[in-house]
């Protein structure tokens, strides 16, 4: 009876948006063939529609939302007993089943989410992720550096957010991402502090053996995990429920030409430094 009940309100939302189809032909008429203006305007049907199913009533008579939340805090327990190799998990389903519903419905929950989608140009779903952000997150010079300063750099845009008088909500915090200027500010930041220690990784000797080259990566995220710890144990929002979620991230697992190593492994490594 749920399903009936969402599947309902998702044929009133098309309905009533089919002006848009309409006045899409109307305006575009006289630009091109019929078959490029049609096109033209389902897809903006489509993602207007789109919009306004992802924004209508959440319906969860299965509580999928608290056994979600459930899986969060195992994860997080299981990392605070070093049972992980990082502090993560995956989410896995098909297309179109609900995921970023989900993670959106979080928010309402008193959860600051950092919602990141990675889908390119070619994505046609929603939310659409920032061009700018999916370019610098699946670019393949990305360093551990670069994803522990751009991690940081979300975390202290937080901070900021919650001195403010009173504090801000987790409801306000996932509607400023919505800013174009949000993500431009943490990305500005991140490449900033990338460059700079400890996030900037001494270049190797090549007279150095393996011996040596691990011991001086092993300082590296010794010095990193000391930052972090310093930086995070300093602020008051320590206690808050955070969340990052790179929707779209099977991208992240293709290899670079020449390269041996995923983006995906190289985040899980920067993930690693939180404490």
């Amino acid at each position: 009876m749920a399903t009936r009940k969402q599947n309902q309100q998702e044929v009133v939302s098309l309905s009533n948006s089919t002006s848009v189809l309409a006045l899409g032909l109307e305006a575009h008429m006289t630009y091109g063939s019929w078959t490029a203006t049609a096109e033209t305007a389902e897809n903006h049907y489509l993602a207007y529609a789109t919009k306004l199913a992802f924004e209508s009533e959440y319906v969860d008579p299965n509580r999928v939302v608290d056994r979600f939340i459930a899986s969060v805090a195992a994860c997080r327990d299981e990392w605070r007993k070093q049972t992980l190799n990082a502090p993560y998990f995956a989410v896995v389903q098909a297309s179109m089943m609900g995921k970023s519903r989900l993670f959106f419905r979080l928010a309402e929950r008193q959860i600051f989410i950092f919602y990141i989608c990675l889908g390119g140009p070619e994505f046609n779903g929603y939310p659409k992720g920032d061009p700018a952000l999916v370019k610098a997150l699946t670019s393949q010079t990305c360093s551990e550096g670069f994803y522990a300063a751009f991690l940081l750099a979300a975390l202290e845009k937080l901070f900021e957010f919650r001195r403010t008088d009173p504090p801000g909500s987790s409801a306000d915090w996932i509607r400023q991402q919505q800013d174009t200027t949000f993500w431009t500010s943490i990305l500005e930041r991140a490449k900033n502090q990338s460059r700079q220690l400890p996030f900037l990784f001494p270049g190797l000797d090549k007279d150095e053996n393996e011996q040596q080259i691990n011991e001086r990566k092993n300082q590296y995220f010794t010095k990193l995990r000391n930052h972090f710890d310093q930086v995070l144990h300093a602020q008051a929002t320590s206690k808050d429920n955070i969340l990052f979620i790179f929707d779209e991230a099977r991208c992240l697992l293709q290899l670079a030409e020449g390269s041996q190593v995923s983006n995906f492994v190289i985040l899980r490594r920067a993930l690693q430094i939180f404490p």
